[in-house]
């Protein structure tokens, strides 16, 4: 992908930027970018097309999305799939100091049928929890389940997944670093 536009969007807030809606190419991160993520680790970075309203009111953060991927095209600038949609709701409960607990739903619908991939649609709802101690122990927990169905294969989908992780933070050295263990299901 020589060269390429991974965000270009309008956006305008109102009630002093308590509600803001915003429109066109983005990328998109939330809580620990286990689901999703721009992808900072891969040779090309993951983008959306679409449009996004976020509510910010005190403890809480909603972001709410509908979107299309924008798959990589080599030699050409890259075009939004309106065949693959992408949205959901994410929200960020902060009230509780050193907590922060995530609820979300994301859905994604394939809807271009093929013979190695028939169309689909995907609906997650899952949470995640993370909690710093104040002796510098962290605890991170997250989870959810999967619905839908696979049209081309006549099957219905269910799935699930968590995740619990107990790290420690050293944050009078110099470097700052932290230490995990996770087990993923």
């Amino acid at each position: 992908n020589f060269g390429d536009m991974l965000n270009c969007f309008a956006e305008h807030s109102v009630a002093d930027g308590m509600w803001t809606a915003r429109v066109g190419r983005q990328e998109m991160l939330f809580g620990a970018q286990r689901l999703i993520s721009p992808l900072d680790w891969a040779n090309t970075r993951r983008t959306f097309e679409g449009a996004m309203l976020l509510y910010e009111d005190g403890p809480w953060s909603i972001d709410t999305f509908y979107t299309a991927y924008v798959p990589p095209l080599a030699n050409q600038f890259d075009k939004a799939d309106w065949q693959q949609q992408f949205y959901g709701s994410y929200a960020v409960y902060t009230a509780s100091p050193n907590n922060t607990l995530d609820l979300y739903y994301i859905g994604y619908d394939n809807r271009r049928p093929g013979e190695i991939v028939s169309d689909f649609s995907l609906h997650t709802f899952g949470s995640r929890l993370f909690r710093t101690f104040e002796n510098n122990w962290m605890f991170e927990t997250e989870g959810g389940v999967q619905l839908g169905r696979q049209s081309g294969l006549g099957k219905d989908q269910r799935a699930g997944f968590a995740t619990v992780g107990v790290g420690r933070k050293a944050p009078d050295h110099e470097w700052r670093p932290e230490l995990w263990t996770y087990f993923d299901y």
